[in-house]
C-alpha cells in the first residue's frame, strides 16, 4: 500500500527523480528533461524554499511504496497576493507505474481536505480557500476525468499553450473548484 504523508527535506531528490519518470513517459508534463537542474545543491535548495512557508500557506503530500520509492507528489498553496488569498493552486504528478490504482484519487482528496480545512496562519486566522485551481494539458484524458470527478469544472483554455518536442501544439486547459464559504 502507497502511504501518503507530507513532504520532507529529504524528499527532494527522489522528488526530482519522480519528476524525470514523469517527463520521461510523455503525457501531462510541460517539462522535457533539458528544464530540470538536477544539481543536487539546486534541488535541495528549492526544498528548503517550500518548507519555510507557513503550513496554512501550502502543503505537499508524497506518496512512498513500501520498497522506497517515490509513487506520487501533489501540492496544493495559496497565490500570495492579499486580494487572491483565498486562491489555491493545485498540482499533482502519480508515478506511470502507479496510475489506475486510485492513488491519484487519495492525493486528491489529501490535498482537498487542507483547502476545506487549512491550518491556522501565523497569526491565528484561519482563511478559507474558496477557490482550486490547476492546469492540465487537454490531451490528459485520464487527469481530467479525475479532476471532473471532484468536481472541478473548465472555466478556461489556453489554445496552444504546449509546444511538444516534435513540434506538435496542445491545448491546456483551466479547471478550478469552487468550495464552499
Amino acid at each position: 500500500m502507497i502511504a501518503l504523508r507530507p513532504v520532507r527535506f529529504e524528499d527532494a531528490l527522489p522528488m526530482q527523480a519522480l519528476a524525470r519518470r514523469l517527463i520521461q513517459d510523455g503525457r501531462g508534463m510541460v517539462q522535457t528533461l533539458a528544464d530540470l537542474d538536477d544539481r543536487p545543491a539546486a534541488v535541495e535548495a528549492d526544498m528548503r524554499s517550500w518548507l519555510a512557508h507557513p503550513s496554512s500557506d501550502r502543503l505537499r503530500l508524497v506518496g512512498m511504496a513500501p520498497d522506497g520509492r517515490m509513487a506520487a507528489e501533489g501540492s496544493i498553496k495559496r497565490l500570495g497576493p492579499s486580494l487572491l488569498r483565498h486562491v489555491a493552486l493545485l498540482a499533482l504528478g502519480i508515478d506511470p507505474a502507479f496510475q489506475g490504482q486510485g492513488l491519484g484519487r487519495r492525493m486528491m482528496q489529501g490535498l482537498l481536505d487542507w483547502a476545506t480545512d487549512p491550518p491556522a496562519a501565523p497569526d491565528g486566522s484561519r482563511l478559507p480557500v474558496g477557490r482550486v485551481e490547476l492546469y492540465v494539458r487537454a490531451d490528459n484524458e485520464r487527469a481530467i476525468g479525475l479532476y471532473r470527478s471532484f468536481g472541478f469544472v473548465e472555466e478556461g483554455r489556453r489554445r496552444r499553450f504546449v509546444r511538444l518536442v516534435d513540434g506538435r501544439y496542445i491545448d491546456d486547459l483551466v479547471l478550478a473548484l469552487h468550495l464552499p464559504a
